[in-house]
């Protein structure tokens, strides 16, 4: 090598060491990893931008009662970060830090008005770490779940709104942080606590896509899809550990959810095709009650180490239809799409079988929630008769413990609730979400060890904010109608299924005409009227279903009445001094 290169060679290498981490920034995107490193291993991660600049990282310690937030952030600017209950700017708790001249800035603020946040006389959120490197800035911070600070935001099992904001800028100083701008900024639904440490998967896992394959999509606001599929090609039992989603770039907005049905007495000749959900004048091809597993705007559906779904057992000769709901409220036509799920299972059996429980109320037109009203609940019910028939057999066997729940509502609901009652006392809730946003609908993991047992029942509702409706809204498939019902995940697995009521409207509704007289022409604008309705659903009693796996009913049209606790549930006091609940 010629003495006159290397020294060349020498000097370039010599003039790269010589450039600090902080100097990167005049070379934008020189030498930057594709993917932010973290200072320390986190459970949980988001990405809350479509350009993936703005990384989320965080870990919840329960027993100590706090959340460390590790932000990843494509700028060497500033960067804002906050939690809100509705997704907007205020009002709202918000941090806001930088690194400028290898000095960190950084403030607990909260926000007012669309203005700049304002300084916390109590500063809370705690900064570990703060650096620029190659890929952007980095804050590592942490805070108490409830601060006790009223300008704080109380961090729950809720869903919530992560706010995110950056600049590439600095500011001058703390008093003149530059607006970020209408590209910049943004939020996002998540629940911070209610998830799952997602397991290691075994060595002999294997999986399966389930994919819509390019199904075109009508310019029409809601489309269901639905398609066959078996796992006949498995030949003996397995167990499903995950399910993940599989939507095609771009199309992240356009689908609502992906369900799927295992459906006995399907003829097998249905097998492999595709089709319009619910316009089939063979209603074998309906979706049944018996949802197995899906998807709807959040991450995995990951089950406990010692637990899998069953798949391909010998006795299996079910149908799977996976339902796809798009959502194109924009009615955009020519939407070539090929989303779908990926099933992961295993041969290696785990300790249990898992099972499915569907409470709440059935999905038909005798849901009925009328306009006008800015708090109305719809309830529906497991009722003790149905489960004990299951239950009653297993008092010296292995505890059935309850390890997820999915809740489900439309667009009107805010509020979710599933409450869990044990001969008459009321318990904790499996589920309870004040904050409920129809835009984020995942799986809530149980932190407690939660058993299912003989004399339990549960009792889901829906509350309602009707108030921009002037016709009464009903159940239905639609995302204009409404549903209310809620998924309950546990092992070992019992023969229940489907565990569900239906109001009968003080026995108003016996024949198909009480749904006619609540049509657009009923008076929903009169109080009275509307008084009227809501006097025959509070005194109604209820008509009971029951189901198994076959579709046959175990019991049905049984009339109950909503179970009421004998002794209420009482949550736990606030450990603040005084009482402040935050935002």
């Amino acid at each position: 090598m010629p003495w006159s290169f290397l020294f060349i060679i020498l000097n370039i290498w010599s003039a790269v060491n010589a450039i600090s981490p902080l100097n990167f920034r005049s070379l934008p995107g020189w030498g930057a990893p594709s993917q932010p490193s973290t200072t320390e291993n986190y459970d949980f991660h988001e990405i809350l931008d479509e350009n993936q600049d703005f990384h989320v990282h965080w870990n919840v310690d329960h027993e100590q009662k706090n959340i460390t937030f590790e932000l990843h952030v494509r700028t060497h600017g500033y960067v804002g970060f906050g939690i809100s209950h509705n997704g907007k700017m205020f009002p709202a708790d918000i941090v806001i830090g930088w690194v400028k001249d290898e000095q960190i800035h950084f403030k607990d603020r909260h926000a007012v008005a669309l203005e700049m946040p304002l300084v916390d006389s109590s500063q809370d959120w705690h900064l570990l770490y703060g650096a620029e490197n190659t890929w952007g800035t980095v804050l590592k911070v942490t805070r108490l779940l409830d601060t006790c600070d009223p300008d704080d935001y109380t961090i729950s099992d809720d869903t919530v709104h992560l706010l995110y904001a950056y600049h590439p800028d600095d500011p001058a100083d703390d008093n003149n942080i530059p607006f970020h701008g209408s590209r910049r900024h943004g939020s996002k639904s998540i629940s911070l606590t209610t998830k799952m440490t997602p397991p290691e998967l075994p060595s002999d896992v294997q999986y399966i896509d389930w994919m819509n394959g390019k199904v075109l999509v009508p310019n029409k606001e809601t489309y269901y899809r639905c398609k066959t599929f078996t796992f006949d090609q498995l030949h003996k039992k397995h167990h499903l550990v995950r399910v993940e989603p599989r939507i095609q770039k771009g199309h992240e907005n356009l689908i609502h959810h992906i369900i799927v049905y295992k459906c006995a007495d399907v003829d097998r000749k249905f097998l492999g095709i595709e089709y319009e959900c619910y316009m089939q004048p063979n209603t074998q091809l309906y979706p049944c009650s018996a949802i197995m597993f899906g998807w709807e705007f959040s991450g995995n559906m990951d089950y406990p180490e010692h637990a899998g779904l069953p798949i391909a057992e010998p006795d299996d000769d079910a149908i799977y239809i996976m339902e796809t709901h798009y959502n194109n409220p924009e009615l955009v036509g020519d939407i070539v799409d090929d989303s779908g799920i990926r099933i992961y299972y295993t041969p290696t059996l785990r300790q249990y079988d898992a099972g499915v429980l569907m409470t709440g109320i059935p999905i038909s037109p005798l849901q009925v929630v009328p306009p006008l009203e800015s708090h109305f609940t719809t309830t529906g019910f497991c009722h003790r008769d149905c489960l004990n028939q299951e239950l009653q057999n297993r008092l010296n066997s292995t505890p059935i413990r309850i390890f997820a729940v999915w809740q489900h509502s439309h667009k009107m609901a805010f509020r979710l609730r599933t409450r869990h009652f044990r001969n008459g006392v009321e318990l904790e809730p499996l589920a309870d979400d004040a904050n409920y946003d129809w835009n984020y609908q995942g799986f809530r993991y149980l932190k407690n060890n939660t058993t299912m047992e003989a004399g339990d029942e549960f009792v889901y509702t829906c509350h309602y904010n009707s108030m921009k409706k002037r016709t009464a809204v009903f159940g239905g498939p639609s995302t204009t109608d409404e549903m209310c019902f809620s998924l309950i995940f546990y092992y070992p697995r019992i023969g229940v299924e489907s565990c569900q009521a239906t109001p009968l409207f003080d026995g108003s509704n016996t024949t198909r005409g009480f749904i006619n007289e609540l049509n657009p022409q009923y008076p929903w604008g009169s109080e009275e009227a509307r008084a009227k309705f809501k006097k025959s659903l509070v005194n109604s009693k209820y008509r009971a279903h029951c189901h198994g796996e076959k579709r046959s009913p175990k019991w049905e049209y049984v009339e109950l009445e909503i179970p009421k606790p004998t002794v209420p549930y009482i949550p736990p006091q606030s450990d603040c001094p005084e009482a402040g609940d935050g935002r």
